[in-house]
C-alpha cells in the first residue's frame, strides 16, 4: 500500500507541474489582452467574460461547480494582476 501511495504521489506531482506550467502560460496571454486593453482604454474586468469562463469548464467536468468556481475566481483574480 505504501508503495502505490508513492506512486500515485509522483504522477499527482507530474500532473502539478503541468498545471502550473499551463497555468503561466495562459497568465502569459492574459497579459497580452491588458496590454491591449490598456492601450484601446478599456476597462481590465469583463463579468461577463469571467462568468462564461467558469460556465463553460463547469459544464465539461465532473468536478463540483463550486469547486471550479472557487479555483477560477482565483485565477482570473491573479490574471487580471500585469505581471
Amino acid at each position: 500500500m505504501q508503495e502505490q501511495i508513492k506512486i500515485l504521489r509522483k504522477e499527482i506531482d507530474l500532473l502539478d507541474a503541468e498545471i502550473i506550467r499551463l497555468i503561466s502560460e495562459r497568465f502569459q496571454i492574459s497579459n497580452k489582452i491588458i496590454n491591449i486593453k490598456k492601450m484601446l482604454g478599456k476597462e481590465i474586468y469583463d463579468k461577463s467574460r469571467e462568468e462564461e469562463i467558469i460556465s463553460r469548464l463547469i459544464e465539461i467536468t465532473n468536478i463540483p461547480a463550486d469547486s471550479v468556481k472557487n479555483i477560477y475566481i482565483s485565477i482570473l483574480n491573479e490574471s487580471k494582476i500585469d505581471n
